[in-house]
């Protein structure tokens, strides 16, 4: 995915899900490839430039904490009307623990 702007960034997901894990694996996970675990900002951007592989009944973790529960996200493929604001239609919330599949993302963006 290109990005607008004068030197633009660029993003690159994991086209599929990859399995399952709690979230402080899928953070090592993505790591050790060295990429990071999609934010919840990033997701929306690829999602709304056509992210592959979006099924909308399976919650993907996201790097969004908020107190004990950390940020989920469901899409369908071509969902353009995403919004990452809706709490309990694209976006839900788990305990770190619970094991959800995940995407790992890369950027040349500086963050």
């Amino acid at each position: 995915m290109v990005l607008a702007g004068a030197e633009p960034g660029r993003m690159w997901f994991d086209s599929i899900d990859r399995p399952a894990l709690a979230l402080g694996p899928a953070v090592a996970a993505c790591a050790a490839e060295g990429g990071r675990l999609a934010s919840e900002r990033d997701l929306t951007e690829a999602i709304r430039a056509e992210l592959p592989g979006g099924m909308s009944m399976i919650e993907r973790w996201t790097s969004e904490f908020g107190n004990t529960q950390v940020n989920t996200v469901l899409w369908t493929d071509g969902d353009t009307a995403f919004d990452d604001t809706s709490v309990g239609g694209w976006i839900g919330r788990d305990p770190p623990q619970t094991l959800r599949p995940y995407r790992c993302m890369w950027t040349n963006e500086v963050r």
